[in-house]
């Protein structure tokens, strides 16, 4: 089975975590972002639930001319959202995946392929 499904832009990784001295949490633009993801998810039905490894290429359309790491939009945050939306089972089924900036997409494309 294949499936592509398609995410808003990611905040970056270096945006995810926040720590107040106590504890670590989410931040407010990791959480804005994963539900903005699942209004995106909505008009996206129905969706596929991957319980077997898979292979994930990513595309990811730059939202500006600033230089950006290409990983630190790709994975964790992305990888995250297919998790908590029930895409993917767990995260460590990732046996391979890809990335890449490409200019003819808005957000993040995403193509989930389970290995056989």
């Amino acid at each position: 089975m294949t499936a592509v499904i398609v995410l808003p832009f990611a905040p970056s990784t270096n945006q995810l975590w926040r720590a107040n001295g106590r504890r670590v949490y989410r931040s407010k633009k990791y959480t804005d972002w994963m539900d903005e993801c699942g209004y995106a998810l909505q008009q996206q039905t129905p969706l596929p639930f991957f319980d077997e490894p898979v292979s994930i290429s990513i595309k990811i359309g730059r939202p500006d001319k600033r230089r950006r790491d290409l990983d630190n939009f790709a994975t964790k945050a992305v990888f995250d959202a297919l998790v908590h939306y029930r895409i993917l089972e767990d995260d460590s089924l990732v046996h391979r995946f890809t990335a890449q900036w490409d200019e003819g997409i808005t957000g993040i494309q995403v193509e989930i392929e389970e290995i056989l």
